[in-house]
């Protein structure tokens, strides 16, 4: 019996909210009628910079899940391979206290090399269907 793995990609448009705070910055620059200094610029291309980061990165991001695996790939590199025989609890709930606006999501804590990690995957990330996959993947009453 051969082994099937289903892939699925990130939410790509998970980061564009992140843009919209370098453009909110650069209007006032450009209205009020004191002259841009360099630190103005150099400040506003830097954040601007790691605002474009955080929208092209969900684009790098895939998840993997086979039979007994879920693997977290980024730019092809895996970077997180879970188990289901080293999962300890896996739980659907709001990824964080409060919910911040990330949702809910899996919260599934798994043994790695003698140590319990956590490791979190949202549904808005990577879509309700994938999460329900790696649930259904990763219960440790499978």
């Amino acid at each position: 019996m051969g082994t099937t793995s289903t892939i699925y990609k990130a939410n790509k448009i998970y980061g564009v909210g992140a843009f919209l705070l370098p453009l909110l910055l650069i209007i006032p620059l450009f209205i009020s009628d004191a002259s841009i200094t360099r630190g103005e610029i150099i400040g506003v291309s830097g954040f601007s910079l790691i605002a474009v980061l955080i929208i092209i990165a969900p684009m790098a991001f895939h998840l993997e899940v086979g039979n007994d695996y879920v693997k977290m790939y980024f730019l092809n590199f895996c970077v997180t391979q879970i188990r289901s025989i080293d999962t300890q609890i896996v739980s659907h709930s709001p990824i964080f206290k409060g919910n911040l606006g990330f949702g809910k999501g899996l919260i599934i804590y798994a043994s790695v090399k003698g140590k319990t990690k956590r490791f979190t995957m949202g549904e808005k990330f990577y879509g309700k269907k994938a999460i329900d996959h790696v649930r259904r993947v990763l219960s440790p009453s499978r």
